[in-house]
């Protein structure tokens, strides 16, 4: 439950018990993750891009939300992150899933920021996103449990596209990387066109 939010108690008795009584309210926070809340969300902190990072956390004691998103956060208890993708970037990639979390990658502001694709249950790349912070929701079992994944941010190189190949001089060394390279279009050397990573 959110801060600030009012509840009300109904008390009734049946019949002829009625008559008085008393009650005690203890509010308490303890045991709730410091990122229950959307606006508590914990920045993910990338070494370097392209590299994987492991986040760890559980939903135990966490509410579920106010809304569905595309994991039924509504009927879960969620945690969240937040993580950014550089300039140059396209989108995150996920792998090393652990305690079953499902992820749901959001753009905006809480308390209401935008769904952004499908539930991530699996490993996967997501490269549709814009340079950019976004929100991390995961959530698991009821009554929650511990989880984990590994995360990193995707961006080609400056050479990844036909287009803008990198000129190689004679007899001059020429560094590069084919990490977070996208699959060249036609297959060739072993290479396919789905999962490979090329550079020109």
């Amino acid at each position: 439950m959110a801060p600030g939010t009012v509840i009300t108690i109904a008390v009734g008795s049946a019949n002829g018990d009625e008559g008085d009584f008393s009650i005690t309210v203890n509010e308490t926070n303890a045991g709730v993750p410091a990122n229950d809340l959307c606006a508590g969300a914990i920045p993910v902190n990338f070494t370097a891009s392209c590299d994987f990072v492991t986040v760890t956390g559980s939903t135990e004691d966490a509410c579920p939300e106010v809304f569905a998103g595309a994991c039924n956060l509504d009927n879960f208890p969620t945690v969240w992150y937040s993580a950014t993708v550089p300039a140059g970037g396209v989108g995150f990639g996920f792998s090393a899933f652990t305690g079953s979390p499902s992820i749901n990658i959001f753009s905006g502001a809480c308390p209401t920021p935008a769904s952004q694709g499908s539930c991530i249950t699996a490993a996967t790349d997501v490269t549709n996103l814009t340079p950019g912070t976004y929100l991390i929701a995961v959530r698991n079992t009821d009554p929650g449990a511990s989880f984990g994944f590994d995360i990193k941010t995707i961006v080609p190189p400056a050479n990844d596209l036909c287009a803008s190949a990198t000129t190689l001089s004679d007899n001059v060394l020429s560094n590069g990387t084919t990490a977070c390279a996208t699959p060249f279009s036609t297959s060739y050397c072993g290479l396919n066109t789905t999962n490979s990573h090329t550079v020109l």
